[in-house]
């Protein structure tokens, strides 16, 4: 019935009905008269006296024809209520002959091109609000609504702010045009890592032989029963044999050690036996096992085999060297097959499976300057960044990065760090200006949008580029790029 009728009809209608319905108690009578009324409302045009008939003359009504008062107090009421509703239909007409929507070229309604702004395939755009079902005169274009949280459109040649880099690119390891390359090795490789890995893999060595033992499974001659205690030079041979390996590639460990002529090479068997080299690689450890936490449990680390060394790493690049203004933010796969929860696939890298790595790297040398393992957590990446980039915070680095990393946030973030940031971004990021977004660009043709120091541009190649700065302002110049075929002259942000 709902259906039928709109405006007051809806409420003035059920409300005689209900008046029936409390003298009366067959419901059954009340249901097939309204079935009949909603029928009726169809042609927008209810029989006063079809009404009466159908009630006197149904075989189940409980209205008798004595019941004239009751009956014309009905009708009157129902009369009011038709007249009403043909009122609100005569005043609907004209409304909708007064705002008929026109139709352009195409013969498409203005109605199904807002539907497309909506969808972001047109400039600009407006929001349309409602309140109770009425449609709200006043409508808020996109570009109000970004002007409202600070963006602008007006051009702007030159940044509020331009500080200047003064901190000098430079080598703080004692190393110099001179050293060779063990000294360079040895930077990073220490004699503490030496030290700690002798003392983690002898001590899992005898936790195993020990573990073993006890449960009467240590098979004599095996790897662990002929064990001893490895030394630090061994323990250098041991790598020297691994590199070896990663430039000469052989189908097996035991090819290394074949005498076959075809397949033979003499470096391996030279600095080691092989079952000695078997037990190393099987026994080799960073870390002490029994202060291991499971998963699940409170200050569970999943790094936690690595993470002395890893930790020292990343200290020791830090501290080796100092870089210039530009650095880069990206994500590096270490290839990895094992079992662990955290390996991940990448169809696009050359180590497909393996432990992904956030890096802080020099833009000009491609130095690792600090890391942070993807674990499976949930780190965001405000706080990759952060963790990232804290070491050279305040010093007005610009800090590169892609549209994984990139958002109005992180730039704002950085910003206050006194830290600048250039990167392409995904355009459905949060705080991007509406408008912006949904211009449509000719090939080769920009546009920007400012609030404060942060540049939103948009660049048409074969497709949109947006990129956020804090780098640049609206102004570019003509350079010359490689492209198929040749030199190429595009357009770039000039700073």
């Amino acid at each position: 019935m709902c259906e039928a009728g709109t405006g007051d009809l809806q409420y003035a209608i059920p409300r005689a009905a209900r008046s029936v319905c409390r003298r009366r108690v067959n419901r059954v009578n009340v249901t097939a008269f309204w079935r009949e009324m909603a029928s009726s409302q169809r042609n927008r045009a209810i029989s006063m006296r079809e009404i009466a008939d159908f009630l006197q003359d149904n075989d189940d009504s409980d209205i008798e024809e004595a019941q004239n008062e009751e009956i014309e107090d009905l009708l009157s009421d129902l009369q009011v209520v038709v007249a009403s509703q043909e009122r609100h239909d005569d005043g609907a007409v004209e409304e909708q002959e007064q705002f008929r929507e026109p139709v352009n070229q195409r013969g498409r309604t203005r109605e199904r091109t807002q539907r497309r702004f909506r969808r972001g395939r047109q400039r600009g755009g407006t929001v349309r609000s409602t309140t109770h079902g009425r449609s709200s005169q006043m409508q808020i274009t996109l570009r109000e609504m970004d002007e409202a949280n600070g963006w602008t459109y007006v051009p702007s040649e030159r940044l509020l702010e331009d500080p200047v880099f003064k901190e000098v690119c430079r080598v703080l390891a004692p190393i110099d045009e001179n050293s060779s390359e063990i000294d360079c090795f040895s930077v990073f490789f220490t004699n503490d890592f030496w030290k700690l890995l002798k003392t983690e893999t002898n001590r899992y060595a005898a936790q195993m032989k020990t573990k073993l033992a006890r449960r009467g499974l240590l098979k004599p001659g095996s790897m662990l029963d002929k064990w001893t205690p490895v030394t630090l030079e061994e323990l250098k041979l041991f790598f020297s044999i691994i590199i070896h390996m990663s430039l000469v590639h052989k189908e097996s460990f035991d090819a290394y050690w074949s005498t076959r002529e075809i397949i033979h090479t003499p470096y391996a068997a030279k600095l080691m036996n092989r079952d000695r080299f078997r037990a190393i690689y099987s026994c080799r450890h960073l870390n002490d096992n029994s202060k291991y936490i499971p998963r699940g449990q409170d200050n569970y680390d999943a790094f936690f085999k690595l993470r002395p060394y890893f930790d020292e790493l990343c200290r020791l690049c830090a501290t080796s060297f100092y870089p210039g203004e530009a650095l880069t933010i990206d994500e590096g796969t270490c290839g990895f097959r094992d079992r662990v929860h955290f390996r991940v696939f990448n169809k696009d890298k050359p180590d497909k499976y393996g432990m992904k790595i956030y890096m802080l790297c020099n833009a000009a040398t491609g130095y690792i300057l600090n890391m942070v393992p993807y674990v499976g957590d949930s780190k965001t990446v405000e706080k990759i960044v952060t963790e990232l980039s804290e070491p050279y915070f305040e010093k007005w680095h610009m800090i590169y990065m892609d549209r994984f990393f990139s958002s109005p946030t992180v730039a704002d973030l950085l910003w206050l760090k006194n830290t600048r940031v250039v990167g392409t971004v995904m355009p459905n990021r949060r705080g991007l200006p509406q408008e912006w977004r949904q211009q449509l660009l000719e090939v080769n043709e920009m546009s920007f949008c400012h609030r404060g120091n942060l540049t939103a541009c948009k660049w048409k190649d074969k497709r949109d580029v947006p990129f956020l700065t804090t780098k640049h302002a609206a102004t570019w110049t003509e350079v010359t790029v490689k492209a198929k075929g040749g030199l190429a002259k595009k357009n770039r942000t000039a700073s």
